[in-house]
């Protein structure tokens, strides 16, 4: 893991093969998600207030978790019940 990098864990899981986008999705404003080639890791969604780095720091950490328990976390969908 390169630990020069601000986001080790997304660093990582980019050159594993994974990817991270950031953007609107649909009606959302703005979400960051963390995908590999089978599982959707990380959904998570802009709290108000928060910034870019920020939002790219929860993925970072909520990844780092997610791959350590083998749990995904989706704000999307919980978003939108």
């Amino acid at each position: 893991m390169d630990v020069s990098s601000p986001f080790p864990v997304l660093h990582q899981a980019i050159i594993s093969g994974g990817a991270i986008d950031v953007g609107r999705i649909d009606v959302l404003d703005c979400a960051a998600v963390a995908p590999d080639a089978r599982t959707l890791w990380v959904a998570l969604t802009r709290r108000q207030g928060e910034t870019l780095v920020d939002l790219l720091t929860r993925l970072n950490d909520t990844l780092e978790q997610c791959l350590s328990n083998g749990a995904c976390v989706d704000e999307l969908h919980r978003e939108h019940r």
